[in-house]
């Protein structure tokens, strides 16, 4: 829950999720310089575990600053649906680290070493083999939780659910 101007109190928030089973509440003040960035490792930590059955799946809201029917609802909708695709996020992650719809074998910034990234920012992850790596390095950038994946994983260690967007190919 992030907490300013404007926005929602951390109390109103967990009102609203009374009955949902949460465990741990991450509580900062808003970034709008880092965005989500400002509580992603927090809630890294939040799921560590090296148990070797257990698997994190990541979100990004796509819709919280922009109108309800915009193009970046159905985009968050199509990334929801692809990862929500049980069998195929099994077959996955049966032989991958890491799996998320619309990878990119590009960087997502020009001149970074992270290599690949899932485009959205949607994305499963095996927790033992992530967390047994240097999974709380970050960069003080906004787009960090989208490119955090190539951090973690090599290029082979990370199935693309759908579109695998290699590169000069189009996204359609």
């Amino acid at each position: 829950i992030v907490t300013g101007r404007d926005l929602a109190s951390p109390d109103e928030v967990q009102r609203l999720l009374d009955g949902v089973p949460v465990t741990d509440w991450v509580i900062k003040p808003n970034n709008t310089t880092l965005g989500e960035t400002a509580t992603f490792r927090d809630m890294l930590q939040c799921v560590k575990s090296d148990d070797p059955n257990t698997i994190t799946f990541r979100g990004h809201t796509k819709g919280a600053s922009h109108p309800r029917g915009s193009f970046r609802m159905e985009w968050a909708r199509l990334m929801w649906d692809v990862c929500m695709d049980a069998a195929s996020v099994e077959d996955a992650l049966s032989s991958h680290i890491t799996a998320g719809p619309m990878k990119s074998h590009e960087p997502l910034v020009k001149g970074k070493r992270h290599q690949w990234f899932y485009a959205g920012s949607f994305y499963w992850f095996r927790n033992a083999p992530v967390f047994a790596r240097e999974w709380d390095r970050e960069e003080p950038l906004r787009w960090w939780s989208e490119a955090w994946p190539s951090s973690v994983a090599e290029k082979h260690e990370a199935a693309s659910l759908c579109h695998d967007h290699t590169a000069g190919a189009a996204f359609s």
